[in-house]
Order: C-alpha cells, then sequence, then structure tokens
C-alpha cells in the first residue's frame, strides 16, 4: 500500500542563509573546492544560488504533489528529518542525488528529485558553474 505522506521542508531558510554568508566574504564566489561526498570539485557559495523554476514555493509544492511513501515507513514510525544533496549542473540538471546519511526513508525523496525540471544554474563571476546544493527534509505523516 502507497501512501501519500506531508512534508515540511526547510528549503525557504536556504534562500535567506545562503546568500547572507556569501556576502560575508571578500570574494565573490568562494573557489571550488573537493567535495568529499560527491568526489568532485564544486562550488559551495556563489555569487547567485541556483534555483528551482518559479521559486520556494513551487519546489514545496512540487515535491509534496509527486512523494509517495510506503505503509512499511508509517507502520514503523519513520518520522523524521531526511538531508539530500545533489548538484545544479551549469545547464541546471540535477546530478549524484544523495542521502547524507542513508536510509530507507529518503527513496521516494531521491526519487522526486531525479524527476525534477532544470533548475536556474548557480553563477561565479556572471558564469554558470556546477554548485552543491542540499535540502533538508522534516517527514511527518498526518
Amino acid at each position: 500500500m502507497v501512501m501519500k505522506l506531508k512534508i515540511v521542508t526547510f528549503c525557504g531558510c536556504l534562500y535567506l542563509i545562503l546568500p547572507c554568508i556569501g556576502w560575508a566574504q571578500r570574494e565573490p564566489c568562494a573557489p571550488p573546492a573537493y567535495d568529499s561526498l560527491f568526489k568532485r570539485n564544486v562550488y559551495s557559495f556563489v555569487e547567485e544560488q541556483p534555483e528551482y523554476p518559479e521559486r520556494t514555493a513551487a519546489l514545496m509544492k512540487y515535491i509534496a504533489k509527486n512523494v509517495t511513501y510506503s505503509a512499511v515507513a508509517r507502520e514503523n514510525g519513520l518520522d523524521g528529518t531526511v538531508y539530500i544533496a545533489f548538484i545544479v549542473e551549469t545547464d541546471g540538471s540535477i546530478k549524484d542525488i544523495m542521502s547524507k546519511k542513508p536510509n530507507y526513508m529518503d527513496e521516494a525523496l531521491i526519487k522526486v528529485i531525479k524527476g525534477m525540471p532544470p533548475w536556474k544554474p548557480g553563477k561565479c563571476n556572471g558564469e554558470a558553474v556546477a554548485v552543491r546544493y542540499s535540502l533538508p527534509f522534516r517527514i511527518c505523516y498526518r
């Protein structure tokens, strides 16, 4: 049996916090660094953060509409927070989606994120760059 679940996401905070961190730096963009999670060089802080088409509210609606989760998770009381990280590539595509602490709570979220439309890519010095992005999801059944 597949059930719909309510996902409360804090991704709105990413748009408020990350740009402020970037403003505190002396350089417009922190240079790309090796990311051990993704095993490649990516940017973390850029002048223009990647954006989901139509912004944060649309992202939350998309995820809430498309995530389904098995009854097994509900029966086992698997409410909690899942952290999903991915790369927004220079063309806006989403690559290398993974959970920071893998468990079977994140499978449904990864599947939905794989199906997302392209994002507006992050920019450094006016040029599109690959950016590491992370979203925390609070999963609550109601």
